[in-house]
This record gives structure tokens, C-alpha cells and sequence, in this order.
């Protein structure tokens, strides 16, 4: 996809506790925007529980509301507003009533009472009385308990300090690291603390060691400020000497230009010390940098300084550099942008058309996304992600551009479920248990989702998703290891009614891992799993060596596919190929391989002995080839792992290689067996060698012969859409029967038949044909009504009989006459009947005959022992009877 590198002034940042910002400086920034808006998601060191944002609002007279939503479940709910955001001055901080001051003063609102890890959703919107459009941001982050006193290293010296008053999140005061025209780094420090609140702080320290007790030092820096409180400077040893106010505003002094502090009645009293600058009040910037502390000789020398980094170019380099490579997609008056996390990044900010649009900390489910809405179709837009690492330093903005488009009509889409997977090994050496997961059809009229037991009891605790596209993971347990359970799942939509799927499914104790090939000493494939904890299932990801849905010849492939619902840490599985062959250490290598991705999801990731060498590119289509370089990689036994810890549509992997390269010529292959082909042939992949069928009402039975045992076989449907997976069925014999029901009568189906062989190796597919045939004559219950409603029993009074007959090839001279037959005792007391009548024959789609007895009158019970027969005939003349009678008494 087109991308384009947005021209941005770089701006490294470092925070003191863990939380966002944007930073402008006062004469760069508009009147209409906000300064300084921060989402603080680790300010809680006893629950994390708590989030906070704060800016400065506007400068502007014309701002006329603030509000705060909460759009998490995906609808507005509106948190505070106007009230909180633009009125007086308020020296508190409460559920409902921030830090504050008025336009263009500093705003602080404690998100309270969340659930620590949870990801929470925010939308802050700013709007004017001087028809100025309204300035949005969004905000996302999960709160995060954070150490006592929330310290952050900074550089290898040089990390914040914080503390907080009771009931208070820690203060939001950030540091970013700017760089000058002239390429000086230096460190901006800005508070938005609305007021002074006692034991409510946060500093930063330089530690600084080979002081010698006794000895006077100076201790200083050079700073620039704007107007705000004055901060403090002060050393700590076991108590704080020297301290002293940094002035910031003057009426002769220009503090925007750079400004030298020191103190020099510093006398040590230990080796080693903290050089602090402490912050209690608002204030807009203190920029500093050039720290030292030099031992003062006399009038005119000084010593060396004894701080080696207070230069701060450090600052850049502490932390590895996040990466983010953003996605667009197009809608209707919309676009969505996402990207995959970076391990290295701590969070993003989210740019449109160059200005800032969002604060985004990483989705836990590994992607983080963006829906943008209310664009103009045919216009193009420019979106910027800026990932920050871990110290808050922030790299380079990626972009994408995006051009909404009107919706065209679409074609109808698949009423079926994907990826139907059933995972026996649930709980590992335990077992027990059994694991169903699939994705509902990308449709939005989805009814109801359930599971039945081979008996038709609905299992109860399941709760489904409805919506289009979700991932459903039910678990079953309390079930006895070695046993075939079977299930039928029903999916309905209002377009398409009910699909059903079967299920067999045999619970097995032991771990949830398999060594593909037969030897399993070098060169050969395994999968390995692991869960959060014991009472965690193992993810629901499936590894198959199965054909390429691409080639008409014999060539396997390994699909993946997971419905892991979401990022849970501890629960992965990776897929690794393991050789002892040795790797020079000072030679180059490269990693290549095939793949072709199927649809949504999560970028694997791929490493050679622990050390990452590519995620693989998701956005593609067709087979692609990817390829990583690396050098100095080796162990005894190597390990190549692709790692799977996210929802995963689905992915095909083949050919997998590691070559060596010498002045960029490629030599031999060094995996043998790389290619899936070997695996498959390796452990003998099993075939289908006969199917039979025999057809019924809306259902069919699958007779089928396999070329040997196997460890499940599937059944698909093959239509237009491609191959949709309609039967899972484990502990099945080398040959046997499987039953589809809730099929389409006169409907032509076409399935294909694989077996499972104990490696996991899916063999070429069997395919048939199979149509459902109506019964020739469908006759409905008889139904007694009285005064309108069914009934079990006569009772006094007029009653009425009626029956339904389809006749779908029954002939075309079939009669039929309902007959009610009254009884006192053995005496026939009276007959009603309907009329006798053709039953026409009709498509599978037309309607039922009906036939009523009308007037069917029961006198008083208590004047003679009276029962009723309905009966079914062909006719009175002829009196055959088409259905058994049905017997009704008092």
C-alpha cells in the first residue's frame, strides 16, 4: 500500500510517569487547540484503578464547551461536561469535580473505578460560539498499577520521582527531549498540576557519585522557561541542602533565552547525592540541560564534572526505537487505520491530515485500530501513526493515505460460519474438557447461535456472540477422556434460516503439543502450546499440513488458523523446526519463505533462537515470498519459531528456507525439510477412498472407507464461496457412517471429505454429490381447537378439527377427508367431516393443504360417557386410512 513519510520536526520524548502528551509551544500553537493533553494510564501504585488526562484548554474567548465521553462499549456516554471544564477554579480532585481552571487554564479529571488491564475508550471534544469547527481527540489506554513512586528511567542516570497526596493519582508533570536548530538536545519539562496541594509532587533526579565528603562543589545547568510557578531545585543526600527557587519570570530577564543556575555553597556530605528539580505548581515549560557538578578548587578552578551524561544526548539512544507500519482500509465517509503493536512501544499518537487526532496506548489485542468517521467521499486523507518506546521516545511518523468511497451494493455474503475448530487436549494432562471455537458469518442478521448435545438438550452456559464476524470459544467440560461426544451446532439468520454442524468430539489427557514428522531428533516440525494458567484452556489455534487450495497437483501446505478471541498474556503457540546443523556466527544468512494470508488478523511473528527476525505482512494478496537477513545467530540445537498469540483468520506457510549469502549470492538450502511436501509423505497422509450416500428428507447419510485409520475426519461444502467446514468428526473408524441434517430438500449439494492422520496431516479430499429428497406425502399432527384454542381434552361444547398435507410427489389423484367420529361408549354418537379433497402437488416452496371438521358439538359430559376419534382416510367412499387416529376423552 502507498505510503508517504509525513515531514515532522522529530520531538524525542520521556515521561515521568507513564502517560501521553501533544506539546506545542505558545506561539506555535492555535488558540482553538488544546495544550499539552495527556492520558496518564500508570498513576495508581495501590489498585491500578485509575486513569487521568489533562491539558490546558484553549486560549480562545470563544470556547464554549467541553465534553468528556466514554465511547468503550461503542456508544457516547457522556462523562462531565462544560460544568467541570470551564468554570471556576476547583482545589479538588473527586469523582465528579477535577483540578481546574477557566479558558486557557489547566484542566486534570481522574477517570476513577476502573478494572486495572482493561481497555477503556475516550472521546474529549472541544467547541466554539464563533462557528469554529469542534476540535476532537480520542483517547485509549488500559490503567496499569505503576511501582511506589512511579520512577522511570530516563537514561542510566538520570529518572523521575514522584509522589502524590491521598486519594490523588500521581501529578502530571511530563518531560520530552527537544532538539534545536543547531542539533542541541536539551530536556522540556512542563507540569499541569492545577494548584498547589501538599505532599503532591514529582521531580526529576540525577544521581551523581564520586563526591567527596567535605568538599564544596557547584552544582548548576542552563535553562529556558515560560511563565508558570517557579520549581524548585534542590540535592538530596539523607536531607535536602541548597534549595533554592529556578526563577522563571522577570521583568528585565528574558527567560525564553537560554539562562545559567548554580548554586556554590554546596558541601558534600556523602559519595553520592541526587541533583533535583522539584514541581508542585503549574508551569508551562522549563527547558534545561548542560547539568554538572564540579569540585570548586578555588576562586577560579573547578574540577571535572562529575556528571558524564548532563549533555542528555543519551536521551535518544536509551531505549530501542518503536516501529509502526499503519494499514488503510476505505468506506463509506469512513477509514480505518491500524497497525500492529511494537513490544518496544509504550504507546502512539494518531495524526489526520497532519494535526493531532488521538493518543493511543496498545490495543491488547495486538492491533491497534482506528475508525475514522464523518469524511467526505472521493477526498484524500493523510493518517500518521508516531510510536513511542519504552522511555518515550518517539520515531519517526509513518503514514497512509485514504480515500473513503461511496459503498457499492454487495454481493450476498456467506451465511456460514468459518474456521470451525474442535480441540480435544483442552486442559492439557488433565483433559476432561473439549474446546469448540469458530467465526460467525460476516452477515448482520444473525439470530441465534446454539449447541445441542447428541440428545437435543441445549447447553445453556454457551452465550454466543450474534454480531458479524465474532469469535465464538465455548469450552465443554466435565466430560470422560476416551469418550466420542457428539454436538450439532445451529447458526440461524433471518435470510438464510438455521445451518447446522456436527460435531464428534473425543476428550484426550496430555500435552497440547505434536511433532510432525516421524523423526524427531533434527530437521523436523513441531507445535508447542502453552495457557495463562492451569484453569486457562490452550488456545484455540490450529496448525494443519493440508493441499494448497491453489494447485491442481499433490503439493501440502501448513494453514494456520486461530480463534484466540484476544491477546492473553501467556497463552501463545508457535510452530518450530529444529536443526542441529551449526551457523557461523560471522557469516550473513537469510530466512525466506511462502505464504499466502486468508483474511483478518494479527501479524505473526518470526524468530530464529529467541531473537526476532520479521513479523509477517498480513496485507497481501496471493503467495508472497518474505525474507530476513541476520548474522551472529547460532545455538546448539537452533530453533525457527513462528509465534501466534492473536486472533488469526488464517495463513499458509510453505518452502521454508535458511541460506547462506556471500557478496549477496545465495548458497544451498540449509533445511532439508522445509518443504510440507516431505511431512505429508513422511507420515503416509491418508485418503478417502470411497464415499456412498443415500439421500432422505433434509437430511443424508455419508458412508464412507478411508485407506486407514485416522484421528478425524472432516466433511465440507463446497459452493461459491469456497469450502465451508460442516463436520468435525474425532474417534471415527477406518470406515463408517456420518449423518448431515438440516439440509435443503432438491438442493444439490457438493461436499468433499478429508481424513486427519496423526500428525496432523489433512490428505487430499473425496468429493460428492448428495441431494435431499422430500417424503413424497408430509402430513402434519392434528390439531383440536375450541373457542379458537388448541386443546388436549373434549369438554362440553363446539369443537373444531383441522390438518395440514403437503404433497410434494405423492401423485396427482391424492385424496384425503378428515373424519371426527363422536362416541358414547361403543355408540357412534355423531360424524363431522371435511370435505374430500385433491391434495395438489406442489414445489418444495408451495404451500400445505388444510382440512377442517367444523361443528364438532360434545354434549354434557355428565349425560353419557362421550369420546372423539379424528381419523385421516382417503375418503369416506373409500375409508384407507393415510394416518393413525388420534383418541380424545373427557
Amino acid at each position: 500500500m502507498m505510503r508517504k513519510m509525513l515531514a515532522l520536526v522529530m520531538v524525542l520524548a520521556v515521561v515521568l510517569s507513564s502517560f501521553t502528551f501533544v506539546t506545542a509551544f505558545a506561539d506555535d500553537a492555535s488558540a482553538y487547540e488544546p495544550k499539552e493533553l495527556m492520558l496518564q494510564t500508570a498513576v495508581d501504585p495501590s489498585a491500578g484503578a485509575m486513569m487521568a488526562l489533562s491539558w490546558r484548554n484553549p486560549i480562545t474567548s470563544a470556547l464554549d464547551d467541553v465534553k468528556l465521553y466514554d465511547i468503550t462499549s461503542g456508544a457516547d456516554t457522556l462523562l462531565a461536561d462544560k460544568n467541570l471544564f470551564i468554570g471556576s477554579y476547583k482545589n479538588s480532585i473527586t469523582d465528579d469535580a477535577p483540578v481546574l481552571r477557566n479558558v486557557g487554564g489547566v484542566v486534570q479529571y481522574v477517570l476513577k473505578g476502573l478494572t486495572k488491564g482493561t481497555y477503556y475508550k475516550y472521546k474529549l471534544v472541544f467547541s466554539f460560539n464563533d462557528g469554529t469547527d469542534a476540535k476532537t481527540y480520542f483517547l485509549s489506554g488500559a490503567p496499569e498499577q505503576i511501582s511506589a513512586n512511579g520512577q522511570v528511567n530516563l537514561t542510566e542516570n538520570l529518572f523521575t520521582y514522584n509522589g502524590r497526596a491521598a486519594g490523588y493519582p500521581y501529578p502530571p508533570v511530563f518531560a520530552q527531549t527537544v532538539t534545536e536548530n543547531d542539533g542541541n538536545t536539551a530536556l522540556k519539562l512542563t507540569s499541569n498540576i492545577g494548584a498547589y496541594v501538599s505532599n503532591n509532587w514529582s521531580q526529576i533526579r540525577y544521581k551523581v557519585t564520586g563526591l567527596t565528603s567535605g568538599k564544596t562543589y557547584k552544582v548548576g545547568f542552563r535553562y529556558k522557561s515560560e511563565t508558570g510557578s517557579k520549581p524548585k531545585f534542590s540535592i538530596l543526600e539523607n536531607s535536602s541542602k541548597c534549595a533554592t527557587d529556578i526563577p522563571v519570570t522577570n521583568d528585565t530577564l528574558n527567560y525564553r533565552e537560554w539562562t545559567d543556575f548554580s548554586v556554590s555553597n554546596y558541601t558534600a556530605g556523602a559519595a553520592t547525592a541526587y541533583v533535583r528539580i522539584n514541581f508542585d505548581n503549574p508551569i508551562e515549560y522549563l527547558i534545561v540541560d548542560d547539568f554538572y557538578v564540579r569540585e570548586i578548587i578555588d576562586e577560579n578552578t573547578l574540577g571535572d564534572n562529575l556528571i558524564t551524561d548532563g549533555g542528555l544526548d543519551t536521551l535518544k539512544t536509551y531505549k530501542t526505537l518503536a516501529d509502526a507500519e499503519p494499514d488503510g482500509t476505505p468506506g463509506d465517509g469512513t477509514a480505518t487505520v491500524s497497525w500492529e503493536n511494537d513490544d518496544n512501544a509504550s504507546h502512539y499518537k494518531f495524526y489526520k491530515d497532519g494535526g493531532l487526532f488521538g493518543i493511543f496506548y496498545p490495543d491488547p489485542s495486538g492491533t491497534t485500530s482506528v475508525n475514522v468517521t464523518g469524511l467526505a467521499n472521493g477526498t484524500e486523507y493523510t493518517f500518521g501513526v508516531e510510536p513511542f518506546s519504552k522511555n518515550f521516545t518517539p520515531n519517526t511518523v509513518k503514514t497512509v493515505t485514504v480515500t473513503p468511497e461511496e459503498a457499492e451494493e454487495s454481493a450476498p455474503e456467506n451465511h456460514m460460519i468459518s474456521n470451525l475448530s474442535v480441540n480435544p487436549y483442552t486442559f492439557g494432562g488433565t483433559g476432561g474438557a473439549a474446546t469448540v471455537s469458530f467465526k460467525n458469518p460476516k452477515v448482520s442478521d444473525i439470530t441465534s447461535v446454539e449447541l445441542y448435545d447428541e440428545n437435543g438438550a441445549k447447553l445453556t452456559d454457551t452465550a454466543f456472540a450474534l454480531t458479524s464476524g465474532a469469535l465464538n470459544v465455548y469450552t465443554i467440560k466435565n466430560l470422560e477422556n476416551g469418550t466420542v461426544y457428539k454436538y450439532k451446532l445451529q447458526v440461524t439468520t433471518a435470510s438464510s434460516g438455521f445451518t447446522e454442524y456436527d460435531i464428534a468430539v473425543k476428550p484426550i489427557a496430555g500435552a497440547y503439543s505434536l511433532n510432525f514428522n516421524t523423526d524427531g531428533t533434527n530437521h523436523y516440525w513441531s507445535k508447542a502450546f502453552n495457557r495463562a494458567n492451569s484453569d486457562t484452556p490452550f488456545p484455540p489455534i490450529d496448525f494443519r499440513i493440508v493441499q494448497n487450495p491453489d494447485s491442481d497437483s499433490d503439493d501440502y501446505v501448513l494453514g494456520v488458523v486461530s480463534n484466540m478471541q484476544a491477546y492473553k498474556a501467556g497463552s501463545y503457540a508457535n510452530l518450530l523446526y529444529k536443526f542441529t546443523d551449526q551457523l557461523d556466527t560471522s557469516a550473513s544468512y537469510r530466512l525466506k519463505f511462502k505464504y499466502k494470508t486468508l483474511a483478518d488478523g494479527s501479524r505473526p511473528v518470526v524468530y530464529l533462537n529467541n531473537k526476532e527476525l520479521l513479523k509477517i505482512d498480513l496485507n497481501s494478496d496471493g503467495w508472497q515470498t518474505a525474507t530476513a537477513d541476520f548474522t551472529g545467530n547460532n545455538a546448539s540445537t537452533n530453533e525457527l519459531k513462528f509465534s501466534f498469540n492473536n486472533p488469526l483468520e488464517g495463513i499458509y506457510l510453505d518452502k521454508v528456507e535458511i541460506v547462506p549469502v556471500t557478496d549477496g549470492t545465495e548458497g544451498a538450502n540449509i533445511l532439508t525439510n522445509g518443504d510440507f511436501d516431505f511431512v505429508a509423505n513422511d507420515t503416509s497422509a491418508l485418503t478417502v477412498d470411497s464415499v456412498t450416500t443415500n439421500a432422505y428428507d433434509s437430511s443424508a447419510d455419508i458412508n464412507y472407507s478411508l485407506s486407514d485409520t485416522c484421528k478425524m475426519v472432516k466433511i465440507y461444502e463446497k459452493n461459491e464461496y469456497g469450502l465451508n467446514l460442516v463436520s468435525v468428526e474425532q474417534g471415527v473408524s477406518k470406515s463408517g457412517k456420518i449423518s448431515l441434517n438440516a439440509l435443503k430438500n432438491s438442493k444439490e449439494y457438493t461436499f468433499v471429505m478429508t481424513a486427519v492422520n496423526a500428525k496432523d496431516v489433512e490428505g487430499a479430499g473425496y468429493e460428492f454429490t448428495v441431494t435431499p429428497v422430500p417424503d413424497p406425502i408430509v402430513i402434519s399432527d392434528y390439531i383440536l381447537t375450541k373457542n379458537g384454542s388448541a386443546v388436549e381434552n373434549i369438554s362440553e361444547g363446539t369443537h373444531t378439527a383441522s390438518i395440514s398435507i403437503k404433497n410434494n410427489n405423492g401423485g396427482s389423484n391424492y385424496t384425503a377427508q378428515l373424519i371426527a367420529a363422536i362416541y358414547d361408549g361403543k355408540k357412534l354418537y355423531d360424524v363431522k367431516a371435511s370435505a374430500k379433497t385433491v391434495i395438489p402437488v406442489t414445489d418444495e416452496n408451495g404451500t400445505a393443504t388444510v382440512l377442517t371438521a367444523e361443528n364438532i358439538v360434545i354434549p354434557a359430559l355428565d349425560g353419557g360417557d362421550y369420546t372423539l376419534k379424528l381419523m385421516l382416510w382417503s375418503g369416506l367412499d373409500e375409508m384407507v386410512p393415510l394416518k393413525p387416529f388420534a383418541p380424545y376423552s373427557k
